[in-house]
């Protein structure tokens, strides 16, 4: 099965704040369809959010790499 990531556009200067509800959603989503455990990814996630949105951006990334791929206002595709 060939899987193509979803490019997602963050924003040019994201805080924790602005993508954590994303983040979270995502999280959800991504973890009942691949069976991860999304509830204990999402603690990993909020203590993360604590070092700041790429923190946040490399747990996520983590567990769902093969799925997202994250840009920022102005990168290229």
């Amino acid at each position: 099965m060939i899987v193509e990531k979803n490019k997602i556009n963050i924003g040019s200067k994201p805080s924790a704040e602005d993508v954590m509800p994303l983040i979270k959603t995502l999280n959800k989503q991504y973890g009942l369809w691949t069976d991860k455990d999304y509830k204990k990814i999402e603690s990993e996630l909020t203590e993360a959010a604590e070092l700041g949105h790429k923190s946040v951006l490399e747990v996520f990334t983590k567990y769902y790499s093969e799925y997202v791929e994250f840009a920022r206002y102005g990168d290229r595709a």
